[in-house]
């Protein structure tokens, strides 16, 4: 069975340059917390930003 991808990994998959600040803020502070799991709204957010930009 395939391990889930890390938090650091989807980070990582949807950051780039062309994000708008906040956007790029917001995957950057997600990079900094000292935990290893997402807040369900975390979990929320993350989850559109990879959808919108699958899309």
């Amino acid at each position: 069975m395939a391990q889930a991808p890390s938090v650091a990994d989807r980070i990582n998959r949807v950051y780039s340059s062309g994000l708008e600040e906040s956007v790029q803020k917001f995957l950057e502070m997600l990079g900094k917390l000292n935990r290893a799991y997402l807040t369900d709204l975390e979990e929320k957010v993350l989850s559109l930003l990879e959808a919108e930009i699958a899309n």
